[in-house]
């Protein structure tokens, strides 16, 4: 059995910055996080800041089939 090793350098991004590293839009980043397709970090209120999980997406990307 392999081991996967991801290096991540922050555990979570903001869409601003998930935008910036995919080149996908905000817009378009907001309709997967509400399809569930982008974890983000669960939210305390509603005006906090959207966090993506990228620990999360990146263990989500490794689980699926090769």
């Amino acid at each position: 059995m392999a081991n996967t090793v991801i290096q991540v350098d922050s555990p979570y991004v903001t869409r601003k910055v998930y935008s910036n590293m995919t080149g996908m839009s905000v817009r378009v980043i907001d309709t997967f996080i509400a399809r569930g397709e982008i974890p983000i970090m669960p939210k305390r209120s509603k005006n906090a800041t959207v966090l993506i999980n990228m620990v999360a997406l990146f263990k989500q990307a490794d689980e699926q089939d090769h």
